[in-house]
């Protein structure tokens, strides 16, 4: 009898008291003007806490997975041309649309510039010559290079690079950062992502495409980069790398807490287009 006492003890306290509660957060992202509600496709949804992030579909759905005991985790959508959603996943848990908010912070720029004429700046050759092999998990690293704009106040159009994909597909982020002291600082972008499937080195560049989101910036000098949110290929090791057409140099860092790093002696393809 004892012994049976013992071994209910032994289980009873081997047993965490602060279990991982696993459960499926259902949602739709949504935006509203005039009590009319629109869905918003292909939004990037994560958790602070998470290491991945995925896309809503194209009608705003999203499933994904959440710690609902967390008391620290938040739940965070975001989609270009809207401020970026945060909540406390044991709120988000409760809810079945997120409504995000329209960016307006430079929309007073827009009114009084009509930006007419149309320029790009950074790689000229499309002829891949260098390949920078890149990690496929996400790692919060960063890969790109400093451009030089001709213009004191202009509106962003597209970013364009090259990239060989042997993954199924990659979810990528683009950043467009101010530089201090010579190197990146502040994300002048709201998180922005993109699926990408396999792609070739002699496949067309892939376009991050801000046409319509009135993004203006005033800076000079500019760091535009990428960031892998995660790639999937199934259960088979998969590779991917930046692809650069001239010589050249660009800045990396492995993790986002890292020194950036300089590498001279090859090059990646970006491209960014604007009219000012």
């Amino acid at each position: 009898m004892k012994l049976i006492s013992l071994a209910v003890l032994i289980i009873a306290f081997s047993i965490p008291h602060n279990s991982f509660a696993q459960n499926t957060l259902l949602g739709k992202v949504i935006s509203e003007s005039d009590n009319v509600e629109k869905p918003i496709g292909f939004a990037s949804v994560s958790t602070s806490e998470s290491n991945k992030a995925i896309l809503a579909d194209a009608k705003g759905n999203f499933r994904l997975p959440v710690n609902s005991n967390s008391e620290f985790d938040s739940l965070i959508i975001s989609s270009i041309g809207y401020s970026t959603f945060k909540m406390p996943i044991h709120k988000a848990i409760k809810l079945k649309k997120f409504v995000l908010e329209p960016d307006l912070k430079t929309l007073d720029d827009v009114s009084v510039n009509t930006f007419k004429y149309s320029s790009s700046e950074g790689s000229v050759s499309d002829v891949a010559g260098f390949f920078r092999g890149w990690s496929t998990q996400k790692k919060g690293g960063e890969i790109g290079k400093i451009i030089e704009m001709n213009s004191k106040n202009y509106k962003l159009e597209k970013i364009k690079f090259k990239i060989n994909n042997q993954c199924d597909t990659c979810l990528i982020r683009v950043h467009v950062r101010d530089l201090k002291n010579g190197l990146p600082d502040m994300d002048l972008l709201d998180s922005t992502s993109m699926i990408v499937n396999r792609l070739s080195f002699d496949d067309k560049p892939v376009t991050f495409d801000f046409t319509n989101q009135n993004i203006v910036l005033k800076q000079k000098f500019i760091f535009v980069s990428f960031e892998i949110l995660g790639c999937n290929n199934g259960n088979v090791p998969c590779s991917l790398s930046f692809i650069g057409t001239e010589p050249g140099n660009f800045l990396y860092r492995d993790k986002d807490y890292y020194e950036w790093e300089e590498d001279p002696a090859n090059s990646i393809y970006i491209r960014m287009y604007y009219k000012f």
